[in-house]
């Protein structure tokens, strides 16, 4: 089997789950309207709990697709496994709502699709921290409806980005951006200076663009980012400052005034 089928064929599985838990998450509305004004407290436990773990389930599933897509095309690092608090950072996210340039892949979702996803993202990581807790406060109908209304557009989108990949030979990140990439010295001392975190990504991507050099002439952020690491630069670690206000932050919530 190819990559490239490999890489469907791994998408395919992913949609088949979510849409199992599409099902059920209609399932589980459908039932819980027609107990209206009639649910006991354990039943109202039960279905908002399974509620928000099938809206956490579905887009986990959107997102493992995203990271294979980053690993697989744009040679982003990472894995499609579930890591502590999420699944993917947000640049990456980003990302995919924007044209690799170098003819390395289009955009694989809309700018509205990621807005939403990005919304989903938030709730997710909140479901999975209530363990199933105060899960009442999640905003249950609201998200519902997003992700109800979300999947299938989704869906469509990364078929459609399936379809022009499959019109086009294709080749692993691993053998267009490794350190070999054919990026000009004057491109890479930009890339060097963002790693070395003398100078940030926009930075980067706005002096490229003075540059004026064809196949770099408007870069991104994210395609700052995927160069760098696959040029074998890596990207900049943050700043003490950052650090510190992560750390304030993570004992706040489990340290609660």
């Amino acid at each position: 089997m190819s990559k490239k089928d490999e890489l469907f064929t791994d998408i395919d599985g992913e949609f088949s789950n979510i849409n199992i838990q599409m099902e059920e998450l209609k399932g589980a509305i459908e039932y819980s309207t027609s107990r209206a004004n009639r649910q006991t407290d354990t039943e109202k436990w039960v279905f908002e709990t399974a509620c928000a773990s099938s809206i956490e389930k579905i887009y986990s599933g959107i997102e493992r697709i995203l990271i294979r897509i980053g690993i697989e095309i744009d040679g982003a690092t990472g894995s499609a496994s579930h890591m502590d608090d999420e699944l993917i950072d947000e640049a990456m996210l980003d990302s995919m709502a924007e044209e690799i340039q170098g003819g390395v892949r289009s955009a694989v979702i809309s700018p509205e699709t990621l807005k939403i996803l990005h919304e989903l993202r938030l709730f997710s990581a909140k479901e999975r921290d209530s363990y199933g807790f105060m899960v009442s406060s999640l905003n249950l109908e609201e998200n519902a409806e997003k992700v109800i209304a979300i999947v299938p557009v989704v869906i469509n989108e990364i078929n459609y980005f399936k379809a022009e990949l499959a019109r086009r030979e294709f080749i692993p990140m691993s053998n267009k951006y490794g350190v070999d990439i054919n990026i000009p010295d004057i491109v890479r001392a930009q890339l060097k200076a963002y790693s070395q975190g003398q100078i940030t990504a926009e930075n980067a991507a706005w002096e490229t663009q003075q540059l004026n050099i064809g196949g770099f002439l408007n870069p991104s952020v994210s395609e700052v980012i995927v160069w760098s690491r696959n040029a074998g630069y890596g990207i900049p670690d943050p700043p003490d400052a950052e650090v510190a206000a992560q750390v304030e932050k993570a004992w706040k919530k489990f340290h609660p005034e």
